[in-house]
């Protein structure tokens, strides 16, 4: 789907394709492409940019992103604490889509964190604890949206990460959230059209 057949599409949901563009730029086309691929994903080879760090300054619209995809993969995704990181057998690895907001990259333990998202973007095969016991369950091609307003030098874009840095956005440009309910069918429609296409 090339960006003009984008666009034509992206004027049933106005209000959440302002969001994502004032977030993502001229990569908003892309993130579409990742969010529909999360969506449909169903292989363990789920070989693409596994890990997306969002860098924007505060009030940028960050938190409302992870509202709406919310709103959008429900059951399929999960919104933690990058605390949970270090948790020895996430329930949150069943999910598609796993959230961090507002990553802190001088936390005591952040080393911990990014070698832990580290492994979980080449595992093949996590422990879960369900029902009382430890189960091992392949993997099925989780990905992460992670969130922050600390620039980080060290960051890189790579085969697995992806790296957007989003511009401060005047309050008077900002999307309605209101409306985002009144738009997510047409949303939800658009992603499954983008991998047919």
């Amino acid at each position: 789907m090339n960006k003009t057949e984008l666009k034509k599409h992206t004027k049933q949901f106005p209000q959440i394709d302002k969001l994502i563009t004032n977030l993502f730029q001229e990569e908003a086309g892309e993130f579409y492409i990742w969010l529909s691929k999360v969506q449909n994903n169903n292989s363990k080879d789920f070989l693409f940019q596994k890990v997306i760090f969002l860098i924007a300054p505060r009030a940028s619209g960050k938190t409302s992103l992870i509202k709406l995809l919310k709103d959008l993969f429900n059951y399929d995704m999960e919104i933690i604490n990058q605390n949970d990181l270090t948790k020895e057998y996430p329930k949150f690895l069943t999910k598609k889509l796993i959230a961090i907001d507002e990553f802190n990259f001088y936390n005591q333990k952040m080393k911990d964190h990014f070698e832990k998202i580290k492994f979980l973007q080449t595992a093949r095969y996590v422990g879960i604890e369900r029902n009382g016991g430890l189960q091992e369950l392949p993997v099925k091609g989780y990905s992460f949206l992670i969130t922050t307003n600390m620039p980080f030098e060290n960051l890189t874009n790579s085969r697995r990460n992806w790296i957007v840095k989003a511009p401060k956005v005047k309050h008077q440009d900002h999307a309605d959230v209101k409306l985002f309910k009144y738009e997510m069918q047409a949303f939800h429609t658009f992603l499954n059209l983008i991998v047919k296409s």
